[in-house]
């Protein structure tokens, strides 16, 4: 009942039932994957929908909104997605360095590359080398972009 219900609202939903959604997730009411398709339904687009998980005491309910951070590219919790990725549950560090790699955010190199200091298998580690490149990729293109105009905006 609580899944069928949770499936409704992602598809009528609005951006006031996020907080249904997650309290619920924190509360073991309802499955984290159906509570995570629930939000991607809904696609909020704003930081402030999701913050809540970033903060909560279940993992489960963090390693859901770091996964919908990351599909939903929401760019302005970029910093709170680098600060999951010293958690101690590894399936949030995992999901905060996937959703870093999908930001592609040139400022997150640093933070990724300090990061192996802490590596506690190969698995992470991968998955910090595809974030740290889909950022340094991001940068370069970044750069070219620039590089293409001269000082006064125009074309070079």
């Amino acid at each position: 009942m609580r899944a069928g219900l949770a499936r409704a609202l992602g598809y009528v939903g609005t951006r006031e039932a996020i907080p249904a959604v997650l309290q619920g997730i924190e509360d073991g009411l309802l499955p984290p994957s159906v509570g995570m398709m629930t939000i991607l339904r809904i696609y909020p687009r704003r930081a402030e929908d999701l913050e809540y998980g970033f903060r909560s005491e279940a993992a489960a309910l963090r390693r859901v909104a770091a996964a919908s951070a990351g599909i939903l590219e929401i760019r302005d919790l970029r910093e709170p997605l680098e600060e999951l990725l010293t958690d101690a549950d590894p399936g949030v560090r995992y999901a905060a360095i996937e959703a870093i790699g999908r930001l592609a955010d040139p400022r997150s190199i640093e933070v990724l590359g300090q990061h192996p200091l802490l590596v506690r298998d190969q698995e992470e580690w991968a998955l910090i080398e595809a974030a740290l490149e889909n950022c340094r990729v991001a940068n370069e293109a970044r750069q070219r972009m620039i590089d293409d105009f001269d000082e006064e905006g125009e074309l070079a």
